[in-house]
């Protein structure tokens, strides 16, 4: 029984992986080519999928595969591949030279357009930083007013100047110029946190 078990799983398995995905393996000159696989014209400002050389998995019951590859000083290249019922199947593909001023322009702006995406990312990661500082200010500010406020409903029990309604008087003043305080580095950090999300979504987007 345990042999037929064992059986039975080993052949589930084989189906499996037979009719799951096949791997188109894509290798290209000049090296680190940039591998876009999608049906219409890719967003060379975006990060593309794979770089060359690279396994691409395709589905099994898939008949062909669009990639665009990409390399800035050379012609993109978009290929409509023919994938055989192999498992795995190989593409070499050599980009030529591009001469042209005008795409050699556009290839630099998706580039110069991506490093903004990257830096816009970063600012955004980045603002959580500030945002972060403000609300531990902000807690600490209330903090202090509750502070200043219990301090004062005791002095207002306490009639007669003593040295505990000194020291009371003492404590009152360092709670308020502590909440000040952190007021201002709450509206700093908030403001700095604001300042970078700003950037960040306009290199972004």
């Amino acid at each position: 029984m345990n042999k037929l078990i064992t059986i039975f799983v080993l052949l589930i398995t084989a189906f499996a992986f037979s009719e799951g995905e096949r791997i188109l393996h894509v290798s290209a000159h000049p090296a680190n080519t940039e591998i876009y696989v999608t049906e219409g014209y890719p967003d060379f400002s975006k990060k593309a999928e794979y770089i060359s050389p690279a396994a691409i998995p395709v589905e099994y019951d898939a008949p062909s595969i669009r990639i665009t590859l990409f390399k800035p000083g050379f012609r993109d290249s978009t290929i409509d591949v023919s994938i055989p019922r192999l498992d795995e199947s190989y593409l070499m593909v050599m980009l030529q030279e591009e001469t042209r001023e005008q795409v050699l322009e556009e290839q630099e702006k998706a580039i110069t357009k991506r490093t903004h995406r990257i830096v816009g990312n970063w600012m955004l990661l980045g603002s959580l930083l500030p945002y972060g500082f403000a609300i531990t200010t902000a807690i600490l500010n209330k903090n202090a007013n509750d502070n200043a406020e219990d301090i004062q409903k005791k002095l207002s029990t306490h009639k007669i100047e003593s040295e505990k309604t000194r020291q009371l008087e003492s404590d009152f003043r360092d709670e308020r110029r502590s909440a000040r305080n952190y007021k201002k580095a709450t509206l700093w950090s908030a403001g700095v946190g604001t300042a970078i999300l700003a950037l960040g979504l306009y290199l972004r987007f």
